[in-house]
């Protein structure tokens, strides 16, 4: 145990240095889409896939592997009640963000981020339940950005019961690449 956490160590420390060697444009920002499934019950619901889309801007810190920025994006909780209704649970949220890239300017680049943000949750279309109103989202994700412009990531939205989403998604980046040296 304690030689696979040396190495665990040992492999981040490496990760850190590597990543902090690549100076890279200060400003990049991108929009992303995918799919969501709502997480956990909610009032004898079934869980169906829903939509999610965003965008961020975001600033890398000068000669470290840190990024952080501003997000907005919209999260679909899907159910479908046994009755006549069938529910759409949406988020909508505007926050703040942070992204630790292990390959900072790299062809492969993965990276874990956490963003926090003031959400509005409201029902769309035939409602079952009538939950409006404001909550605190927590956006937990982690990815990959391959050649500096295409982002996969999966992640969740955590902001409300019936509202909380597990999501995947495909973005495209525009900005932040390799700074040429002069």
């Amino acid at each position: 145990m304690k030689r696979l956490f040396f190495l665990l160590i040992l492999f981040l420390s490496i990760q850190m240095v590597y990543a902090q060697t690549r100076s890279v444009h200060p400003i990049e920002g991108g929009f992303y889409a995918g799919l969501s499934l709502p997480l956990g019950s909610y009032h004898g619901g079934m869980s169906e896939n829903g939509a999610k889309i965003g965008g961020d801007l975001r600033y890398n810190i000068n000669n470290t592997p840190w990024d952080c920025g501003i997000f907005l994006e919209i999260n679909s909780a899907q159910r479908d009640f046994k009755s006549e209704y069938s529910q759409n649970n949406r988020t909508s949220i505007i926050g703040i963000i942070g992204d630790y890239n292990f390959g900072q300017g790299a062809n492969f680049n993965p990276y874990a981020g956490i963003g926090i943000g003031l959400a509005w949750n409201d029902v769309v279309g035939g409602s079952y339940i009538e939950t409006n109103g404001w909550s605190i989202a927590f956006t937990p994700r982690v990815g990959v950005e391959i050649f500096r412009h295409f982002r996969l990531s999966c992640g969740a939205q955590l902001s409300r019961a019936g509202y909380n989403t597990f999501n995947v998604s495909f973005g495209f980046v525009i900005g932040g690449g390799l700074k040429h040296k002069k």
